[in-house]
């Protein structure tokens, strides 16, 4: 009799053998393998196979070693073990009204006879594949399934749920067209009124120039790190929980221009005058386009321009002018301004010197004074013509200057003309005729006289400034004729004739080898 039976053990009994001495034990065997020897009349086997088929025999034994006929019996060990738990069941072909769920099959270990599928834990429909179509279902409404997988001996799997909801398939009212705010260079802010959905409306995709939309639940969106003066397309469609998109609102706007063109470059000043300037500069740039420039003259009223060039006229001068330059673009942006400081220049003359006369005229130098000239800033110098060309410029503004370098018994015409720090020149003055005198004779001669010889000794000249040297010659017009050129005031005549007259002259002569009036003396050497 098989009793206790399990997965794996089962306990055999039997009613006991008689033998004509004694029975001593039974042999029981398992599908023919090695007997196990049991001395009563039962025997629990275990470690068996579930869901197996075994045969079992017993033989009764007695001392003598006799075996009886075998009591037989065959059993199957119960099947225990739950098919494995099913794939998560997957929802497919959903729509407003039914549901389509597949799953991967579970395995048992000895063979999965269909499944128990559970809606909302109403009582469960059995299939035997892997795929069940729910219909009649409720549109938006929640629902949740369980599979469970079964085998033959009713061992049940645990089960595979899932939560699933019925298509919304009616999109949300398209939303109000939307309304652009706090526009910035960078940024916008748009917002719309609400659209409507016969479920709930959960959101909104807010796209910009078709690119990836942006979900967001409230009624407005902020869009940053825009371009600047850039034109932008929105639309705007609102969504429901099962993904249903309204039609869409769009709008169109433009971010502001809010950079400025950059500083125009330091002007240069050209063409500078008495009365007018012109300033160029290079061009600014900007990230649209520069519109023009402002410029303003010491605070002045400003000037519109459109190029980077302008002239100024009408100017005072020698007076100080500061133009400061901004560049603009269509937005109203202002560059930050670069100036310059210049001033007009001086165009006035000074007036004609007048009165100019000599003085102090000697060999080599002669005064000149005369009326001081007048400027509208004032008169820096004097330049001084010498025959009617320019030779010096005096060291100020004083009326005078000392005319050097002349040549003794010279005549010469001397003119002026003022001058301004501007470089202005006045007409030049009427001039003034300078006559040298020549140089004069040597003064005090002393002579020393032998028979062959006369040392000479004299003063210099009056007058007699910046000479270089002097000639003296000594002749007895018979043959005996002496010349000597120096530096010195004095000098030997010597290799003369003994009591011989001489006709001796001394001559004084400048740098540019002028010979002044001779000195003439006769001097007779004594006889030997």
């Amino acid at each position: 009799m098989v009793n206790n039976l399990t997965g794996t053990s089962v306990t055999l009994s039997w009613a006991a053998a008689t033998d004509n001495v004694a029975v001593t034990g039974y042999l029981v065997s398992l599908d023919q393998s090695s007997p196990v020897a049991v001395s009563g009349t039962s025997h629990a086997f275990s470690n068996l196979k579930e869901a197996t088929t075994y045969h079992v025999e017993v033989k009764a034994r007695d001392a003598a070693g006799n075996l009886s006929d075998g009591a037989a019996v065959t059993f199957s060990t119960k099947d225990v073990t739950a098919p494995s738990r099913p794939g998560t069941p997957v929802v497919s072909d959903l729509s407003g009204s039914s549901a389509t769920l597949s799953w991967t099959p579970s395995t048992d270990n000895v063979a999965v006879t269909g499944y128990l599928v559970s809606l909302d834990q109403s009582s469960p429909v059995t299939v035997s594949g892997t795929r069940h179509t729910f219909s009649n279902l409720k549109a938006a409404t929640t629902y949740h399934v369980e599979v469970k997988a079964r085998d033959a001996a009713g061992n049940l799997s645990d089960g595979a749920a899932v939560t699933f909801s019925i298509k919304d398939v009616t999109a949300p009212s398209r939303p109000g067209t939307p309304v652009v705010s706090h526009l910035s260079g960078s940024s916008a802010t748009l917002s719309w009124t609400p659209s409507t959905d016969n479920v709930a409306v959960t959101g909104y995709l807010v796209s910009l120039d078709q690119s990836s939309p942006v979900v967001v639940s409230g009624t407005s969106h902020a869009f940053s790190n825009l371009k600047e003066a850039t034109t932008y397309h929105v639309e705007v469609k609102a969504r429901d929980a099962a993904g249903n998109l309204s039609d869409g609102a769009a709008v169109t706007f433009s971010t502001k221009d809010v950079t400025a063109p950059s500083r125009p470059g330091t002007p240069v000043v050209s063409d500078l005058s008495g009365s007018s300037a012109t300033l160029s500069w290079t061009p600014s740039t900007d990230n649209v386009a520069v519109t023009g420039y402002i410029i303003s003259l010491n605070n002045g009223s400003p000037v519109y321009i459109t190029n980077p060039r302008h002239i100024f006229n009408g100017l005072r001068e020698v007076t100080a002018y500061t133009a400061v330059i901004n560049a603009y673009d269509a937005a109203g942006n202002f560059s930050p301004g670069t100036s310059v400081t210049f001033s007009t220049r001086d165009a006035t003359k000074p007036t004609q010197p007048t009165g100019l006369v000599a003085g102090n005229v000697s060999t080599r130098a002669a005064a000149l004074i005369w009326n001081r000239s007048s400027d509208n800033v004032g008169v820096t110098g004097y330049e001084i013509l010498r025959d009617g060309q320019f030779i010096d410029t005096t060291k100020d503004s004083t009326p005078g200057y000392l005319a050097i370098g002349l040549i003794a018994g010279n005549v010469y015409q001397f003119s002026v003309r003022a001058i301004d720090a501007a470089g202005n020149q006045s007409e030049t003055s009427a001039s003034v005729r300078v006559s040298t005198p020549p140089i004069g004779p040597p003064r005090n001669v002393r002579t020393s006289v032998r028979p062959t010889r006369i040392d000479l000794a004299w003063n210099r000249p009056e007058d007699a400034i910046g000479l270089l040297g002097y000639r003296i010659e000594a002749d007895d017009f018979n043959g005996s004729y002496r010349k000597v050129e120096t530096p010195a005031q004095s000098v030997s005549l010597t290799l003369l004739k003994a009591s011989t007259e001489y006709t001796v002259s001394i001559s004084a002569h400048d740098a540019s080898q002028f010979y002044g009036e001779p000195l003439m003396l006769k001097v007779t050497t004594p006889a030997n």
